[in-house]
């Protein structure tokens, strides 16, 4: 049970990180990129927080109308959740469709969503801000 559950945790650990990596490399810039021009104004990374930790969040780079920067900021927050969640969903998806994973190992993997789903969201959103 311990060696498959390490083996189960050490894929879902690597699955979650390689979803983080191609969010951030390939899916972010073209959300950005494309929800930006529905609503008329570049999207890009702002600073939102300095302490505790630091953080940002999507944000216009030049100022704009308090309804903009709202929309940008729930669209950001659907974005950054909703991507988050994937690994999440695919792991029910596996669970559901196959008998190799153990019940108990499922049960585990679940409990490690929630710590790396902070992962995830502090991996994609905890670089150099962008604006200008």
């Amino acid at each position: 049970m311990a060696s498959s559950l390490a083996w189960f945790a050490g894929s879902y650990i690597a699955a979650f990180m390689a979803w983080a990596s191609v969010f951030r490399r390939w899916i972010d810039p073209w959300l950005r990129r494309r929800i930006g021009a529905l609503m008329g104004v570049e999207i890009v990374w702002v600073e939102a927080l300095r302490f505790p930790l630091r953080a940002r969040i999507w944000g216009t780079r030049h100022a704009a109308d308090e309804r903009v920067e709202t929309r940008v900021g729930f669209v950001a927050a659907g974005a950054l959740f909703g991507a988050a969640m994937v690994p999440i969903v695919a792991l029910s998806a596996l669970l559901a469709s196959t008998a190799r994973v153990p019940e108990d190992v499922g049960h585990a993997l679940y409990l490690m969503s929630t710590v790396l789903l902070v992962v995830f969201l502090r991996s994609v959103s905890g670089s150099a801000s962008e604006a200008a």
